[in-house]
Protein backbone atom coordinates (compact mmCIF):
# COMPACT_ATOMS: atom_id res chain seq x y z
CA UNK A 1 0.00 0.00 0.00
CA UNK A 2 1.18 3.61 -0.91
CA UNK A 3 0.66 5.52 2.53
CA UNK A 4 1.00 9.15 2.91
CA UNK A 5 1.91 10.34 6.47
CA UNK A 6 0.44 13.80 6.86
CA UNK A 7 1.06 16.69 9.34
CA UNK A 8 -1.21 18.96 9.86
CA UNK A 9 0.25 22.13 11.40
CA UNK A 10 -1.75 25.28 10.87
CA UNK A 11 0.02 28.54 12.08
CA UNK A 12 -2.71 30.08 13.68
CA UNK A 13 -4.41 29.43 17.11
CA UNK A 14 -6.66 30.75 19.23
CA UNK A 15 -6.46 28.48 21.68
CA UNK A 16 -2.60 29.12 22.26
CA UNK A 17 -0.22 31.06 20.03
CA UNK A 18 2.06 29.63 17.72
CA UNK A 19 1.69 26.48 19.41
CA UNK A 20 3.08 24.27 16.76
CA UNK A 21 6.55 26.27 16.70
CA UNK A 22 6.60 26.75 20.46
CA UNK A 23 9.37 25.14 21.71
CA UNK A 24 8.96 21.61 23.79
CA UNK A 25 12.26 21.00 25.31
CA UNK A 26 15.38 21.64 23.05
CA UNK A 27 13.07 22.20 19.82
CA UNK A 28 9.90 23.22 18.22
CA UNK A 29 6.73 21.46 18.84
CA UNK A 30 6.05 20.13 15.63
CA UNK A 31 9.64 18.33 15.57
CA UNK A 32 8.82 16.27 17.87
CA UNK A 33 6.03 14.28 15.07
CA UNK A 34 8.22 15.31 12.36
CA UNK A 35 10.97 13.21 14.06
CA UNK A 36 8.64 10.44 14.43
CA UNK A 37 7.44 9.85 11.45
CA UNK A 38 10.76 9.76 9.71
CA UNK A 39 10.81 6.70 12.19
CA UNK A 40 7.31 5.31 10.25
CA UNK A 41 8.16 6.15 6.35
CA UNK A 42 10.80 7.22 3.82
CA UNK A 43 10.55 11.31 4.37
CA UNK A 44 9.32 11.58 0.35
CA UNK A 45 5.94 9.99 1.81
CA UNK A 46 6.16 12.23 4.92
CA UNK A 47 4.16 16.01 3.96
CA UNK A 48 3.55 19.11 6.15
CA UNK A 49 0.28 20.90 5.33
CA UNK A 50 0.60 24.71 6.27
CA UNK A 51 -0.19 27.60 5.75
CA UNK A 52 2.67 29.39 7.76
CA UNK A 53 6.44 30.03 5.85
CA UNK A 54 8.19 29.03 9.14
CA UNK A 55 6.84 26.00 9.73
CA UNK A 56 7.41 25.45 6.29
CA UNK A 57 11.17 26.28 6.70
CA UNK A 58 11.35 24.10 9.91
CA UNK A 59 9.91 20.79 7.68
CA UNK A 60 12.19 21.13 4.92
CA UNK A 61 14.72 21.95 7.18
CA UNK A 62 14.55 18.65 8.80
CA UNK A 63 14.34 16.72 5.60
CA UNK A 64 10.82 16.27 4.41
CA UNK A 65 8.50 17.41 2.25
CA UNK A 66 6.34 20.99 2.47
CA UNK A 67 5.60 21.80 -1.43
CA UNK A 68 3.20 24.58 -1.31
CA UNK A 69 1.51 26.85 1.40
CA UNK A 70 -1.54 25.68 2.56
CA UNK A 71 -4.68 27.62 0.85
CA UNK A 72 -5.88 30.51 3.39
CA UNK A 73 -9.65 29.45 3.26
CA UNK A 74 -8.43 26.10 4.65
CA UNK A 75 -6.81 27.60 7.42
CA UNK A 76 -9.17 28.84 9.16
CA UNK A 77 -10.64 28.17 13.23
CA UNK A 78 -13.45 26.81 11.49
CA UNK A 79 -11.73 24.47 8.94
CA UNK A 80 -12.63 20.73 9.45
CA UNK A 81 -9.46 18.99 8.87
CA UNK A 82 -11.21 16.23 6.84
CA UNK A 83 -11.06 19.15 4.12
CA UNK A 84 -7.46 19.89 4.69
CA UNK A 85 -6.84 16.21 4.63
CA UNK A 86 -8.58 15.35 1.07
CA UNK A 87 -7.30 18.67 -0.17
CA UNK A 88 -3.49 17.11 0.61
CA UNK A 89 -4.89 13.96 -1.23
CA UNK A 90 -5.57 15.44 -4.07
CA UNK A 91 -2.51 17.82 -4.55
CA UNK A 92 -0.58 14.40 -3.68
CA UNK A 93 -2.37 12.09 -6.21
CA UNK A 94 -2.03 15.14 -8.74
CA UNK A 95 1.60 15.53 -8.85
CA UNK A 96 2.65 12.25 -7.96
CA UNK A 97 0.67 8.94 -7.76
CA UNK A 98 -2.70 7.14 -5.83
CA UNK A 99 -2.65 6.70 -2.30
CA UNK A 100 -4.11 3.89 -0.54
CA UNK A 101 -4.11 5.22 2.66
CA UNK A 102 -3.14 8.47 4.88
CA UNK A 103 -1.46 8.08 7.98
CA UNK A 104 -2.31 11.90 9.76
CA UNK A 105 -0.20 12.53 12.73
CA UNK A 106 -1.07 15.88 14.92
CA UNK A 107 1.90 18.04 15.92
CA UNK A 108 -0.11 18.63 19.51
CA UNK A 109 0.62 15.26 20.46
CA UNK A 110 4.58 14.93 20.56
CA UNK A 111 4.94 11.75 22.40
CA UNK A 112 4.85 8.70 20.95
CA UNK A 113 6.16 5.15 20.81
CA UNK A 114 7.14 3.53 17.77
CA UNK A 115 6.49 0.42 19.08
CA UNK A 116 2.79 1.16 19.15
CA UNK A 117 2.57 3.87 15.86
CA UNK A 118 4.43 0.64 13.81
CA UNK A 119 2.63 -2.12 15.25
CA UNK A 120 -0.79 -0.13 14.59
CA UNK A 121 0.54 0.11 10.85
CA UNK A 122 1.02 -2.99 10.51
CA UNK A 123 -2.67 -3.75 11.75
CA UNK A 124 -3.81 -1.12 9.02
CA UNK A 125 -1.67 -3.13 6.43
CA UNK A 126 -3.51 -6.21 7.22
CA UNK A 127 -6.93 -5.67 7.99
CA UNK A 128 -7.18 -2.35 5.89
CA UNK A 129 -9.87 -0.79 8.51
CA UNK A 130 -9.41 2.38 10.24
CA UNK A 131 -7.47 2.70 12.97
CA UNK A 132 -7.93 5.50 15.82
CA UNK A 133 -5.25 6.22 18.79
CA UNK A 134 -7.54 6.31 22.26
CA UNK A 135 -7.22 6.48 25.80
CA UNK A 136 -9.08 5.78 28.49
CA UNK A 137 -10.77 8.72 29.62
CA UNK A 138 -9.22 8.64 33.12
CA UNK A 139 -6.27 8.98 31.63
CA UNK A 140 -6.84 12.74 30.55
CA UNK A 141 -6.78 15.58 32.99
CA UNK A 142 -8.31 18.38 30.37
CA UNK A 143 -11.52 16.95 29.06
CA UNK A 144 -12.81 20.23 27.41
CA UNK A 145 -14.90 19.57 24.19
CA UNK A 146 -13.68 15.67 24.16
CA UNK A 147 -16.35 13.89 22.82
CA UNK A 148 -16.55 10.45 24.68
CA UNK A 149 -16.15 6.94 22.78
CA UNK A 150 -16.85 3.22 24.07
CA UNK A 151 -15.36 0.21 22.47
CA UNK A 152 -18.30 -2.09 21.43
CA UNK A 153 -17.21 -5.76 19.20
CA UNK A 154 -14.03 -4.29 19.01
CA UNK A 155 -15.32 -1.31 17.25
CA UNK A 156 -14.90 2.77 18.26
CA UNK A 157 -18.56 4.15 18.59
CA UNK A 158 -19.72 7.45 19.98
CA UNK A 159 -21.38 7.66 23.16
CA UNK A 160 -25.22 8.48 22.89
CA UNK A 161 -28.01 9.67 25.35
CA UNK A 162 -29.19 5.94 25.25
CA UNK A 163 -29.56 4.29 27.94
CA UNK A 164 -27.37 1.66 27.55
CA UNK A 165 -24.15 4.37 27.64
CA UNK A 166 -25.03 5.50 31.14
CA UNK A 167 -24.50 1.96 32.86
CA UNK A 168 -21.12 1.94 34.23
CA UNK A 169 -18.95 0.92 30.88
CA UNK A 170 -15.64 2.22 30.13
CA UNK A 171 -14.80 5.12 28.13
CA UNK A 172 -12.14 6.36 26.19
CA UNK A 173 -11.10 10.03 24.35
CA UNK A 174 -9.27 10.24 21.02
CA UNK A 175 -5.78 11.11 21.80
CA UNK A 176 -5.09 12.72 18.28
CA UNK A 177 -2.06 10.99 18.40
CA UNK A 178 -2.61 9.26 15.30
CA UNK A 179 -5.81 8.48 12.66
CA UNK A 180 -5.45 5.79 9.74
CA UNK A 181 -7.25 5.30 6.84
CA UNK A 182 -7.86 4.45 3.59
CA UNK A 183 -8.32 6.94 0.63
CA UNK A 184 -11.52 5.39 -0.54
CA UNK A 185 -13.30 5.57 2.94
CA UNK A 186 -11.81 9.21 3.62
CA UNK A 187 -12.96 10.30 0.01
CA UNK A 188 -16.71 8.48 0.47
CA UNK A 189 -17.25 9.10 3.90
CA UNK A 190 -15.70 12.28 4.83
CA UNK A 191 -14.02 11.15 7.63
CA UNK A 192 -11.49 8.70 9.75
CA UNK A 193 -13.95 6.76 11.08
CA UNK A 194 -15.47 4.25 8.87
CA UNK A 195 -18.32 1.43 9.05
CA UNK A 196 -15.54 -0.57 11.44
CA UNK A 197 -13.15 1.59 13.38
CA UNK A 198 -10.52 -0.08 15.70
CA UNK A 199 -9.18 1.59 18.28
CA UNK A 200 -6.26 1.59 19.44
CA UNK A 201 -5.87 1.59 23.12
CA UNK A 202 -2.77 3.39 24.83
CA UNK A 203 -3.21 3.91 28.06
CA UNK A 204 -0.37 6.58 28.90
CA UNK A 205 -0.99 9.72 30.61
CA UNK A 206 2.65 11.24 28.67
CA UNK A 207 1.25 9.73 25.39
CA UNK A 208 -2.01 10.62 25.31
CA UNK A 209 -1.39 14.54 25.92
CA UNK A 210 -3.02 16.40 23.44
CA UNK A 211 -1.86 20.51 23.47
CA UNK A 212 -5.16 22.83 23.03
CA UNK A 213 -4.58 24.72 26.23
CA UNK A 214 -1.41 26.45 27.98
CA UNK A 215 -2.54 23.75 30.91
CA UNK A 216 -1.77 20.86 28.32
CA UNK A 217 1.40 22.82 26.98
CA UNK A 218 2.32 22.86 30.95
CA UNK A 219 1.88 19.25 31.02
CA UNK A 220 3.87 18.59 28.47
CA UNK A 221 6.82 20.09 29.71
CA UNK A 222 6.97 18.08 32.52
CA UNK A 223 7.59 15.26 30.37
CA UNK A 224 10.92 16.70 28.68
Amino acid sequence: MNILFLILARGGSKRLKNKNIRPLGEMPLIMWTINHAKLLSKTNNIFVSTDDPKIKEISVSAGVNCPQLRPSELARDETKTIDVVIHEINCFENKYCKLDGVFLLQPTSPFREIRFTSDALSIFLKEGNSIISVTNIKNKNNNKNKSAYIIENGYLQKVNNSKIYTKKIEKYLLTGSFYISTVKNLKKRKSFFSVNTTPYVINNKMLSIDIDYIEDFEEAEQYV
